[in-house]
């Protein structure tokens, strides 16, 4: 397997590539829940048509979201964070990964919630945006678990909440949304593996058999050809651990 990373657009650049190119089973996409489900509806017109041009084979992975700031943030919790972003003239920045990302969706529905403005500032690249957080240039940011809690263990940046709807075991005392009073601020991403829409069917369940060896060795895993327009929320059921 050749990874190229195409970063850009909020996978929006990736997901192209892979929805134009041959279908021949050996293009893939790992896209997710931003390019796929929130771009089509948040953009007037995309170079790509993710229920016309991809087909999901199988879910590999899903991640709730922290709210986090920079280290040298006077805000320790949700309460203070919200106290000031109310209090100021202008409009409260968040980072993001891109225009229509999970994280950029995140900002919307906590300024909606706590009765604030934000101002979305988009960067091209996770680790431009991270740079951004961790130098103080943002107010805050929603990044996912897997990428903030290294950062937080580090004490490069502080958590103040998780999208989760437990606590999470990697950063057990930082509290859920619905603990500081926001119950509705209930998000995660999925990542799907895609492959563009015509690939022969017998190579698509090749592809979602091998998808997940560790569930296949202890039960058959189930097709989900479906057509990207089939994943459309940002957070669904979670799938079962295997």
């Amino acid at each position: 397997m050749v990874v190229d990373n195409k970063a850009g657009a909020g996978g929006q650049i990736a997901a192209q590539g892979v929805a134009k190119s041959p279908a021949d089973g050996y293009g893939l996409l790992l896209g997710e829940v931003g390019s796929i489900a929130i771009a089509p509806p948040a953009f007037s017109k995309l170079p790509y048509d993710p229920a016309k041009e991809l087909v999901g084979i199988s879910e590999v992975v899903r991640s709730d979201f922290l709210l986090v700031v920079p280290a040298n943030s006077p805000h320790q919790t949700v309460a203070d964070f919200v106290k000031a972003a109310k209090a100021k003239a202008d409009k409260t920045n968040f980072g993001t990964f891109g225009a229509g990302t999970p994280g950029h969706f995140g900002a919307e529905l906590f300024a909606e919630a706590a009765g604030f403005k934000t101002e979305p500032i988009h960067y091209r690249a996770t680790g431009d945006a991270v740079t951004a957080i961790v130098a103080g240039d943002v107010a805050g940011a929603f990044v996912s678990t897997a990428l903030g809690a290294a950062q937080i263990k580090g004490g490069k940046m502080r958590a103040l909440a998780t999208t989760a709807a437990t606590r999470s075991t990697q950063l057990p005392d930082v509290p859920t949304f619905a603990e500081a009073g926001y119950p509705k601020i209930d998000f995660a991403a999925w990542f799907v593996v895609f492959a563009p829409a015509g690939t022969p069917a017998a190579a698509l369940d090749l592809l979602n058999r091998r998808s997940s060896p560790r569930c296949n060795r202890r039960r058959p895993r189930p097709s989900c050809r479906k057509p990207a327009s089939a994943c459309s929320a940002p957070r669904a059921p979670r799938p079962r651990r295997c």
